[in-house]
C-alpha cells in the first residue's frame, strides 16, 4: 500500500488517499462465502486459483489486513468488522507460502466495510451476484 498525499498551497488543506499498488499480478482470486453464517459482523473469505478452492484445514493460508479497518483471523480468513474504526474499507490479502522451490500463490480483495452493512456487502460483491446483475 502506498498513500497519495496532495496539498493545496493556497489553503493548505491536504487530502489522503491510499493505493494499492501491484508488483505481480496475483493469480488467487479472493471472493466472500456466501451464506457462511456467523455474527452479523462478520464473514468468510475464501481463496481460489481456477476451479480448485484452498481449504483452511488443509492449507497453510496467511490472511492479513494491510490498509483500513478490521481484523481478519489469520488461519480461517474469517473478517471482522470494526464499526468505530476509521476508514469506510479493508483490504485484505492471503498468502499461500512458498514450498519446496514453488512460488508462494497471493491474492487480495477490497471491501467497502464498514461503509454498507454485511448482508449489503454480501449482496454486491458475491460472485454469483455479480453474474446475474451484469445479465
Amino acid at each position: 500500500m502506498d498513500q497519495i498525499v496532495v496539498t493545496n498551497p493556497r489553503t493548505k488543506k491536504t487530502e489522503r488517499s491510499a493505493v494499492l499498488k501491484l508488483h505481480q499480478l496475483p493469480n488467487m482470486t479472493v471472493s466472500i462465502v456466501p451464506g457462511s453464517g456467523g455474527p452479523a459482523n462478520q464473514l468468510r473469505l475464501q481463496a481460489s486459483i481456477d476451479d480448485w478452492v484452498a481449504d483452511p484445514e488443509t492449507v497453510d493460508m496467511i490472511w492479513t489486513v494491510i490498509a483500513g479497518s478490521g481484523h481478519v483471523d489469520r488461519k480461517t480468513g474469517v473478517f471482522t468488522i470494526d464499526a468505530m474504526g476509521a476508514h469506510k474499507f479493508a483490504v485484505i490479502t492471503v498468502q499461500i507460502p512458498d514450498e519446496q522451490g514453488r512460488a508462494s500463490d497471493d491474492g487480495y480483495i477490497i471491501l467497502p466495510i464498514p461503509l454498507y452493512t454485511v448482508p449489503e456487502a454480501l449482496r454486491m460483491l458475491t460472485t454469483d451476484q455479480m453474474a446475474l446483475s451484469a445479465n
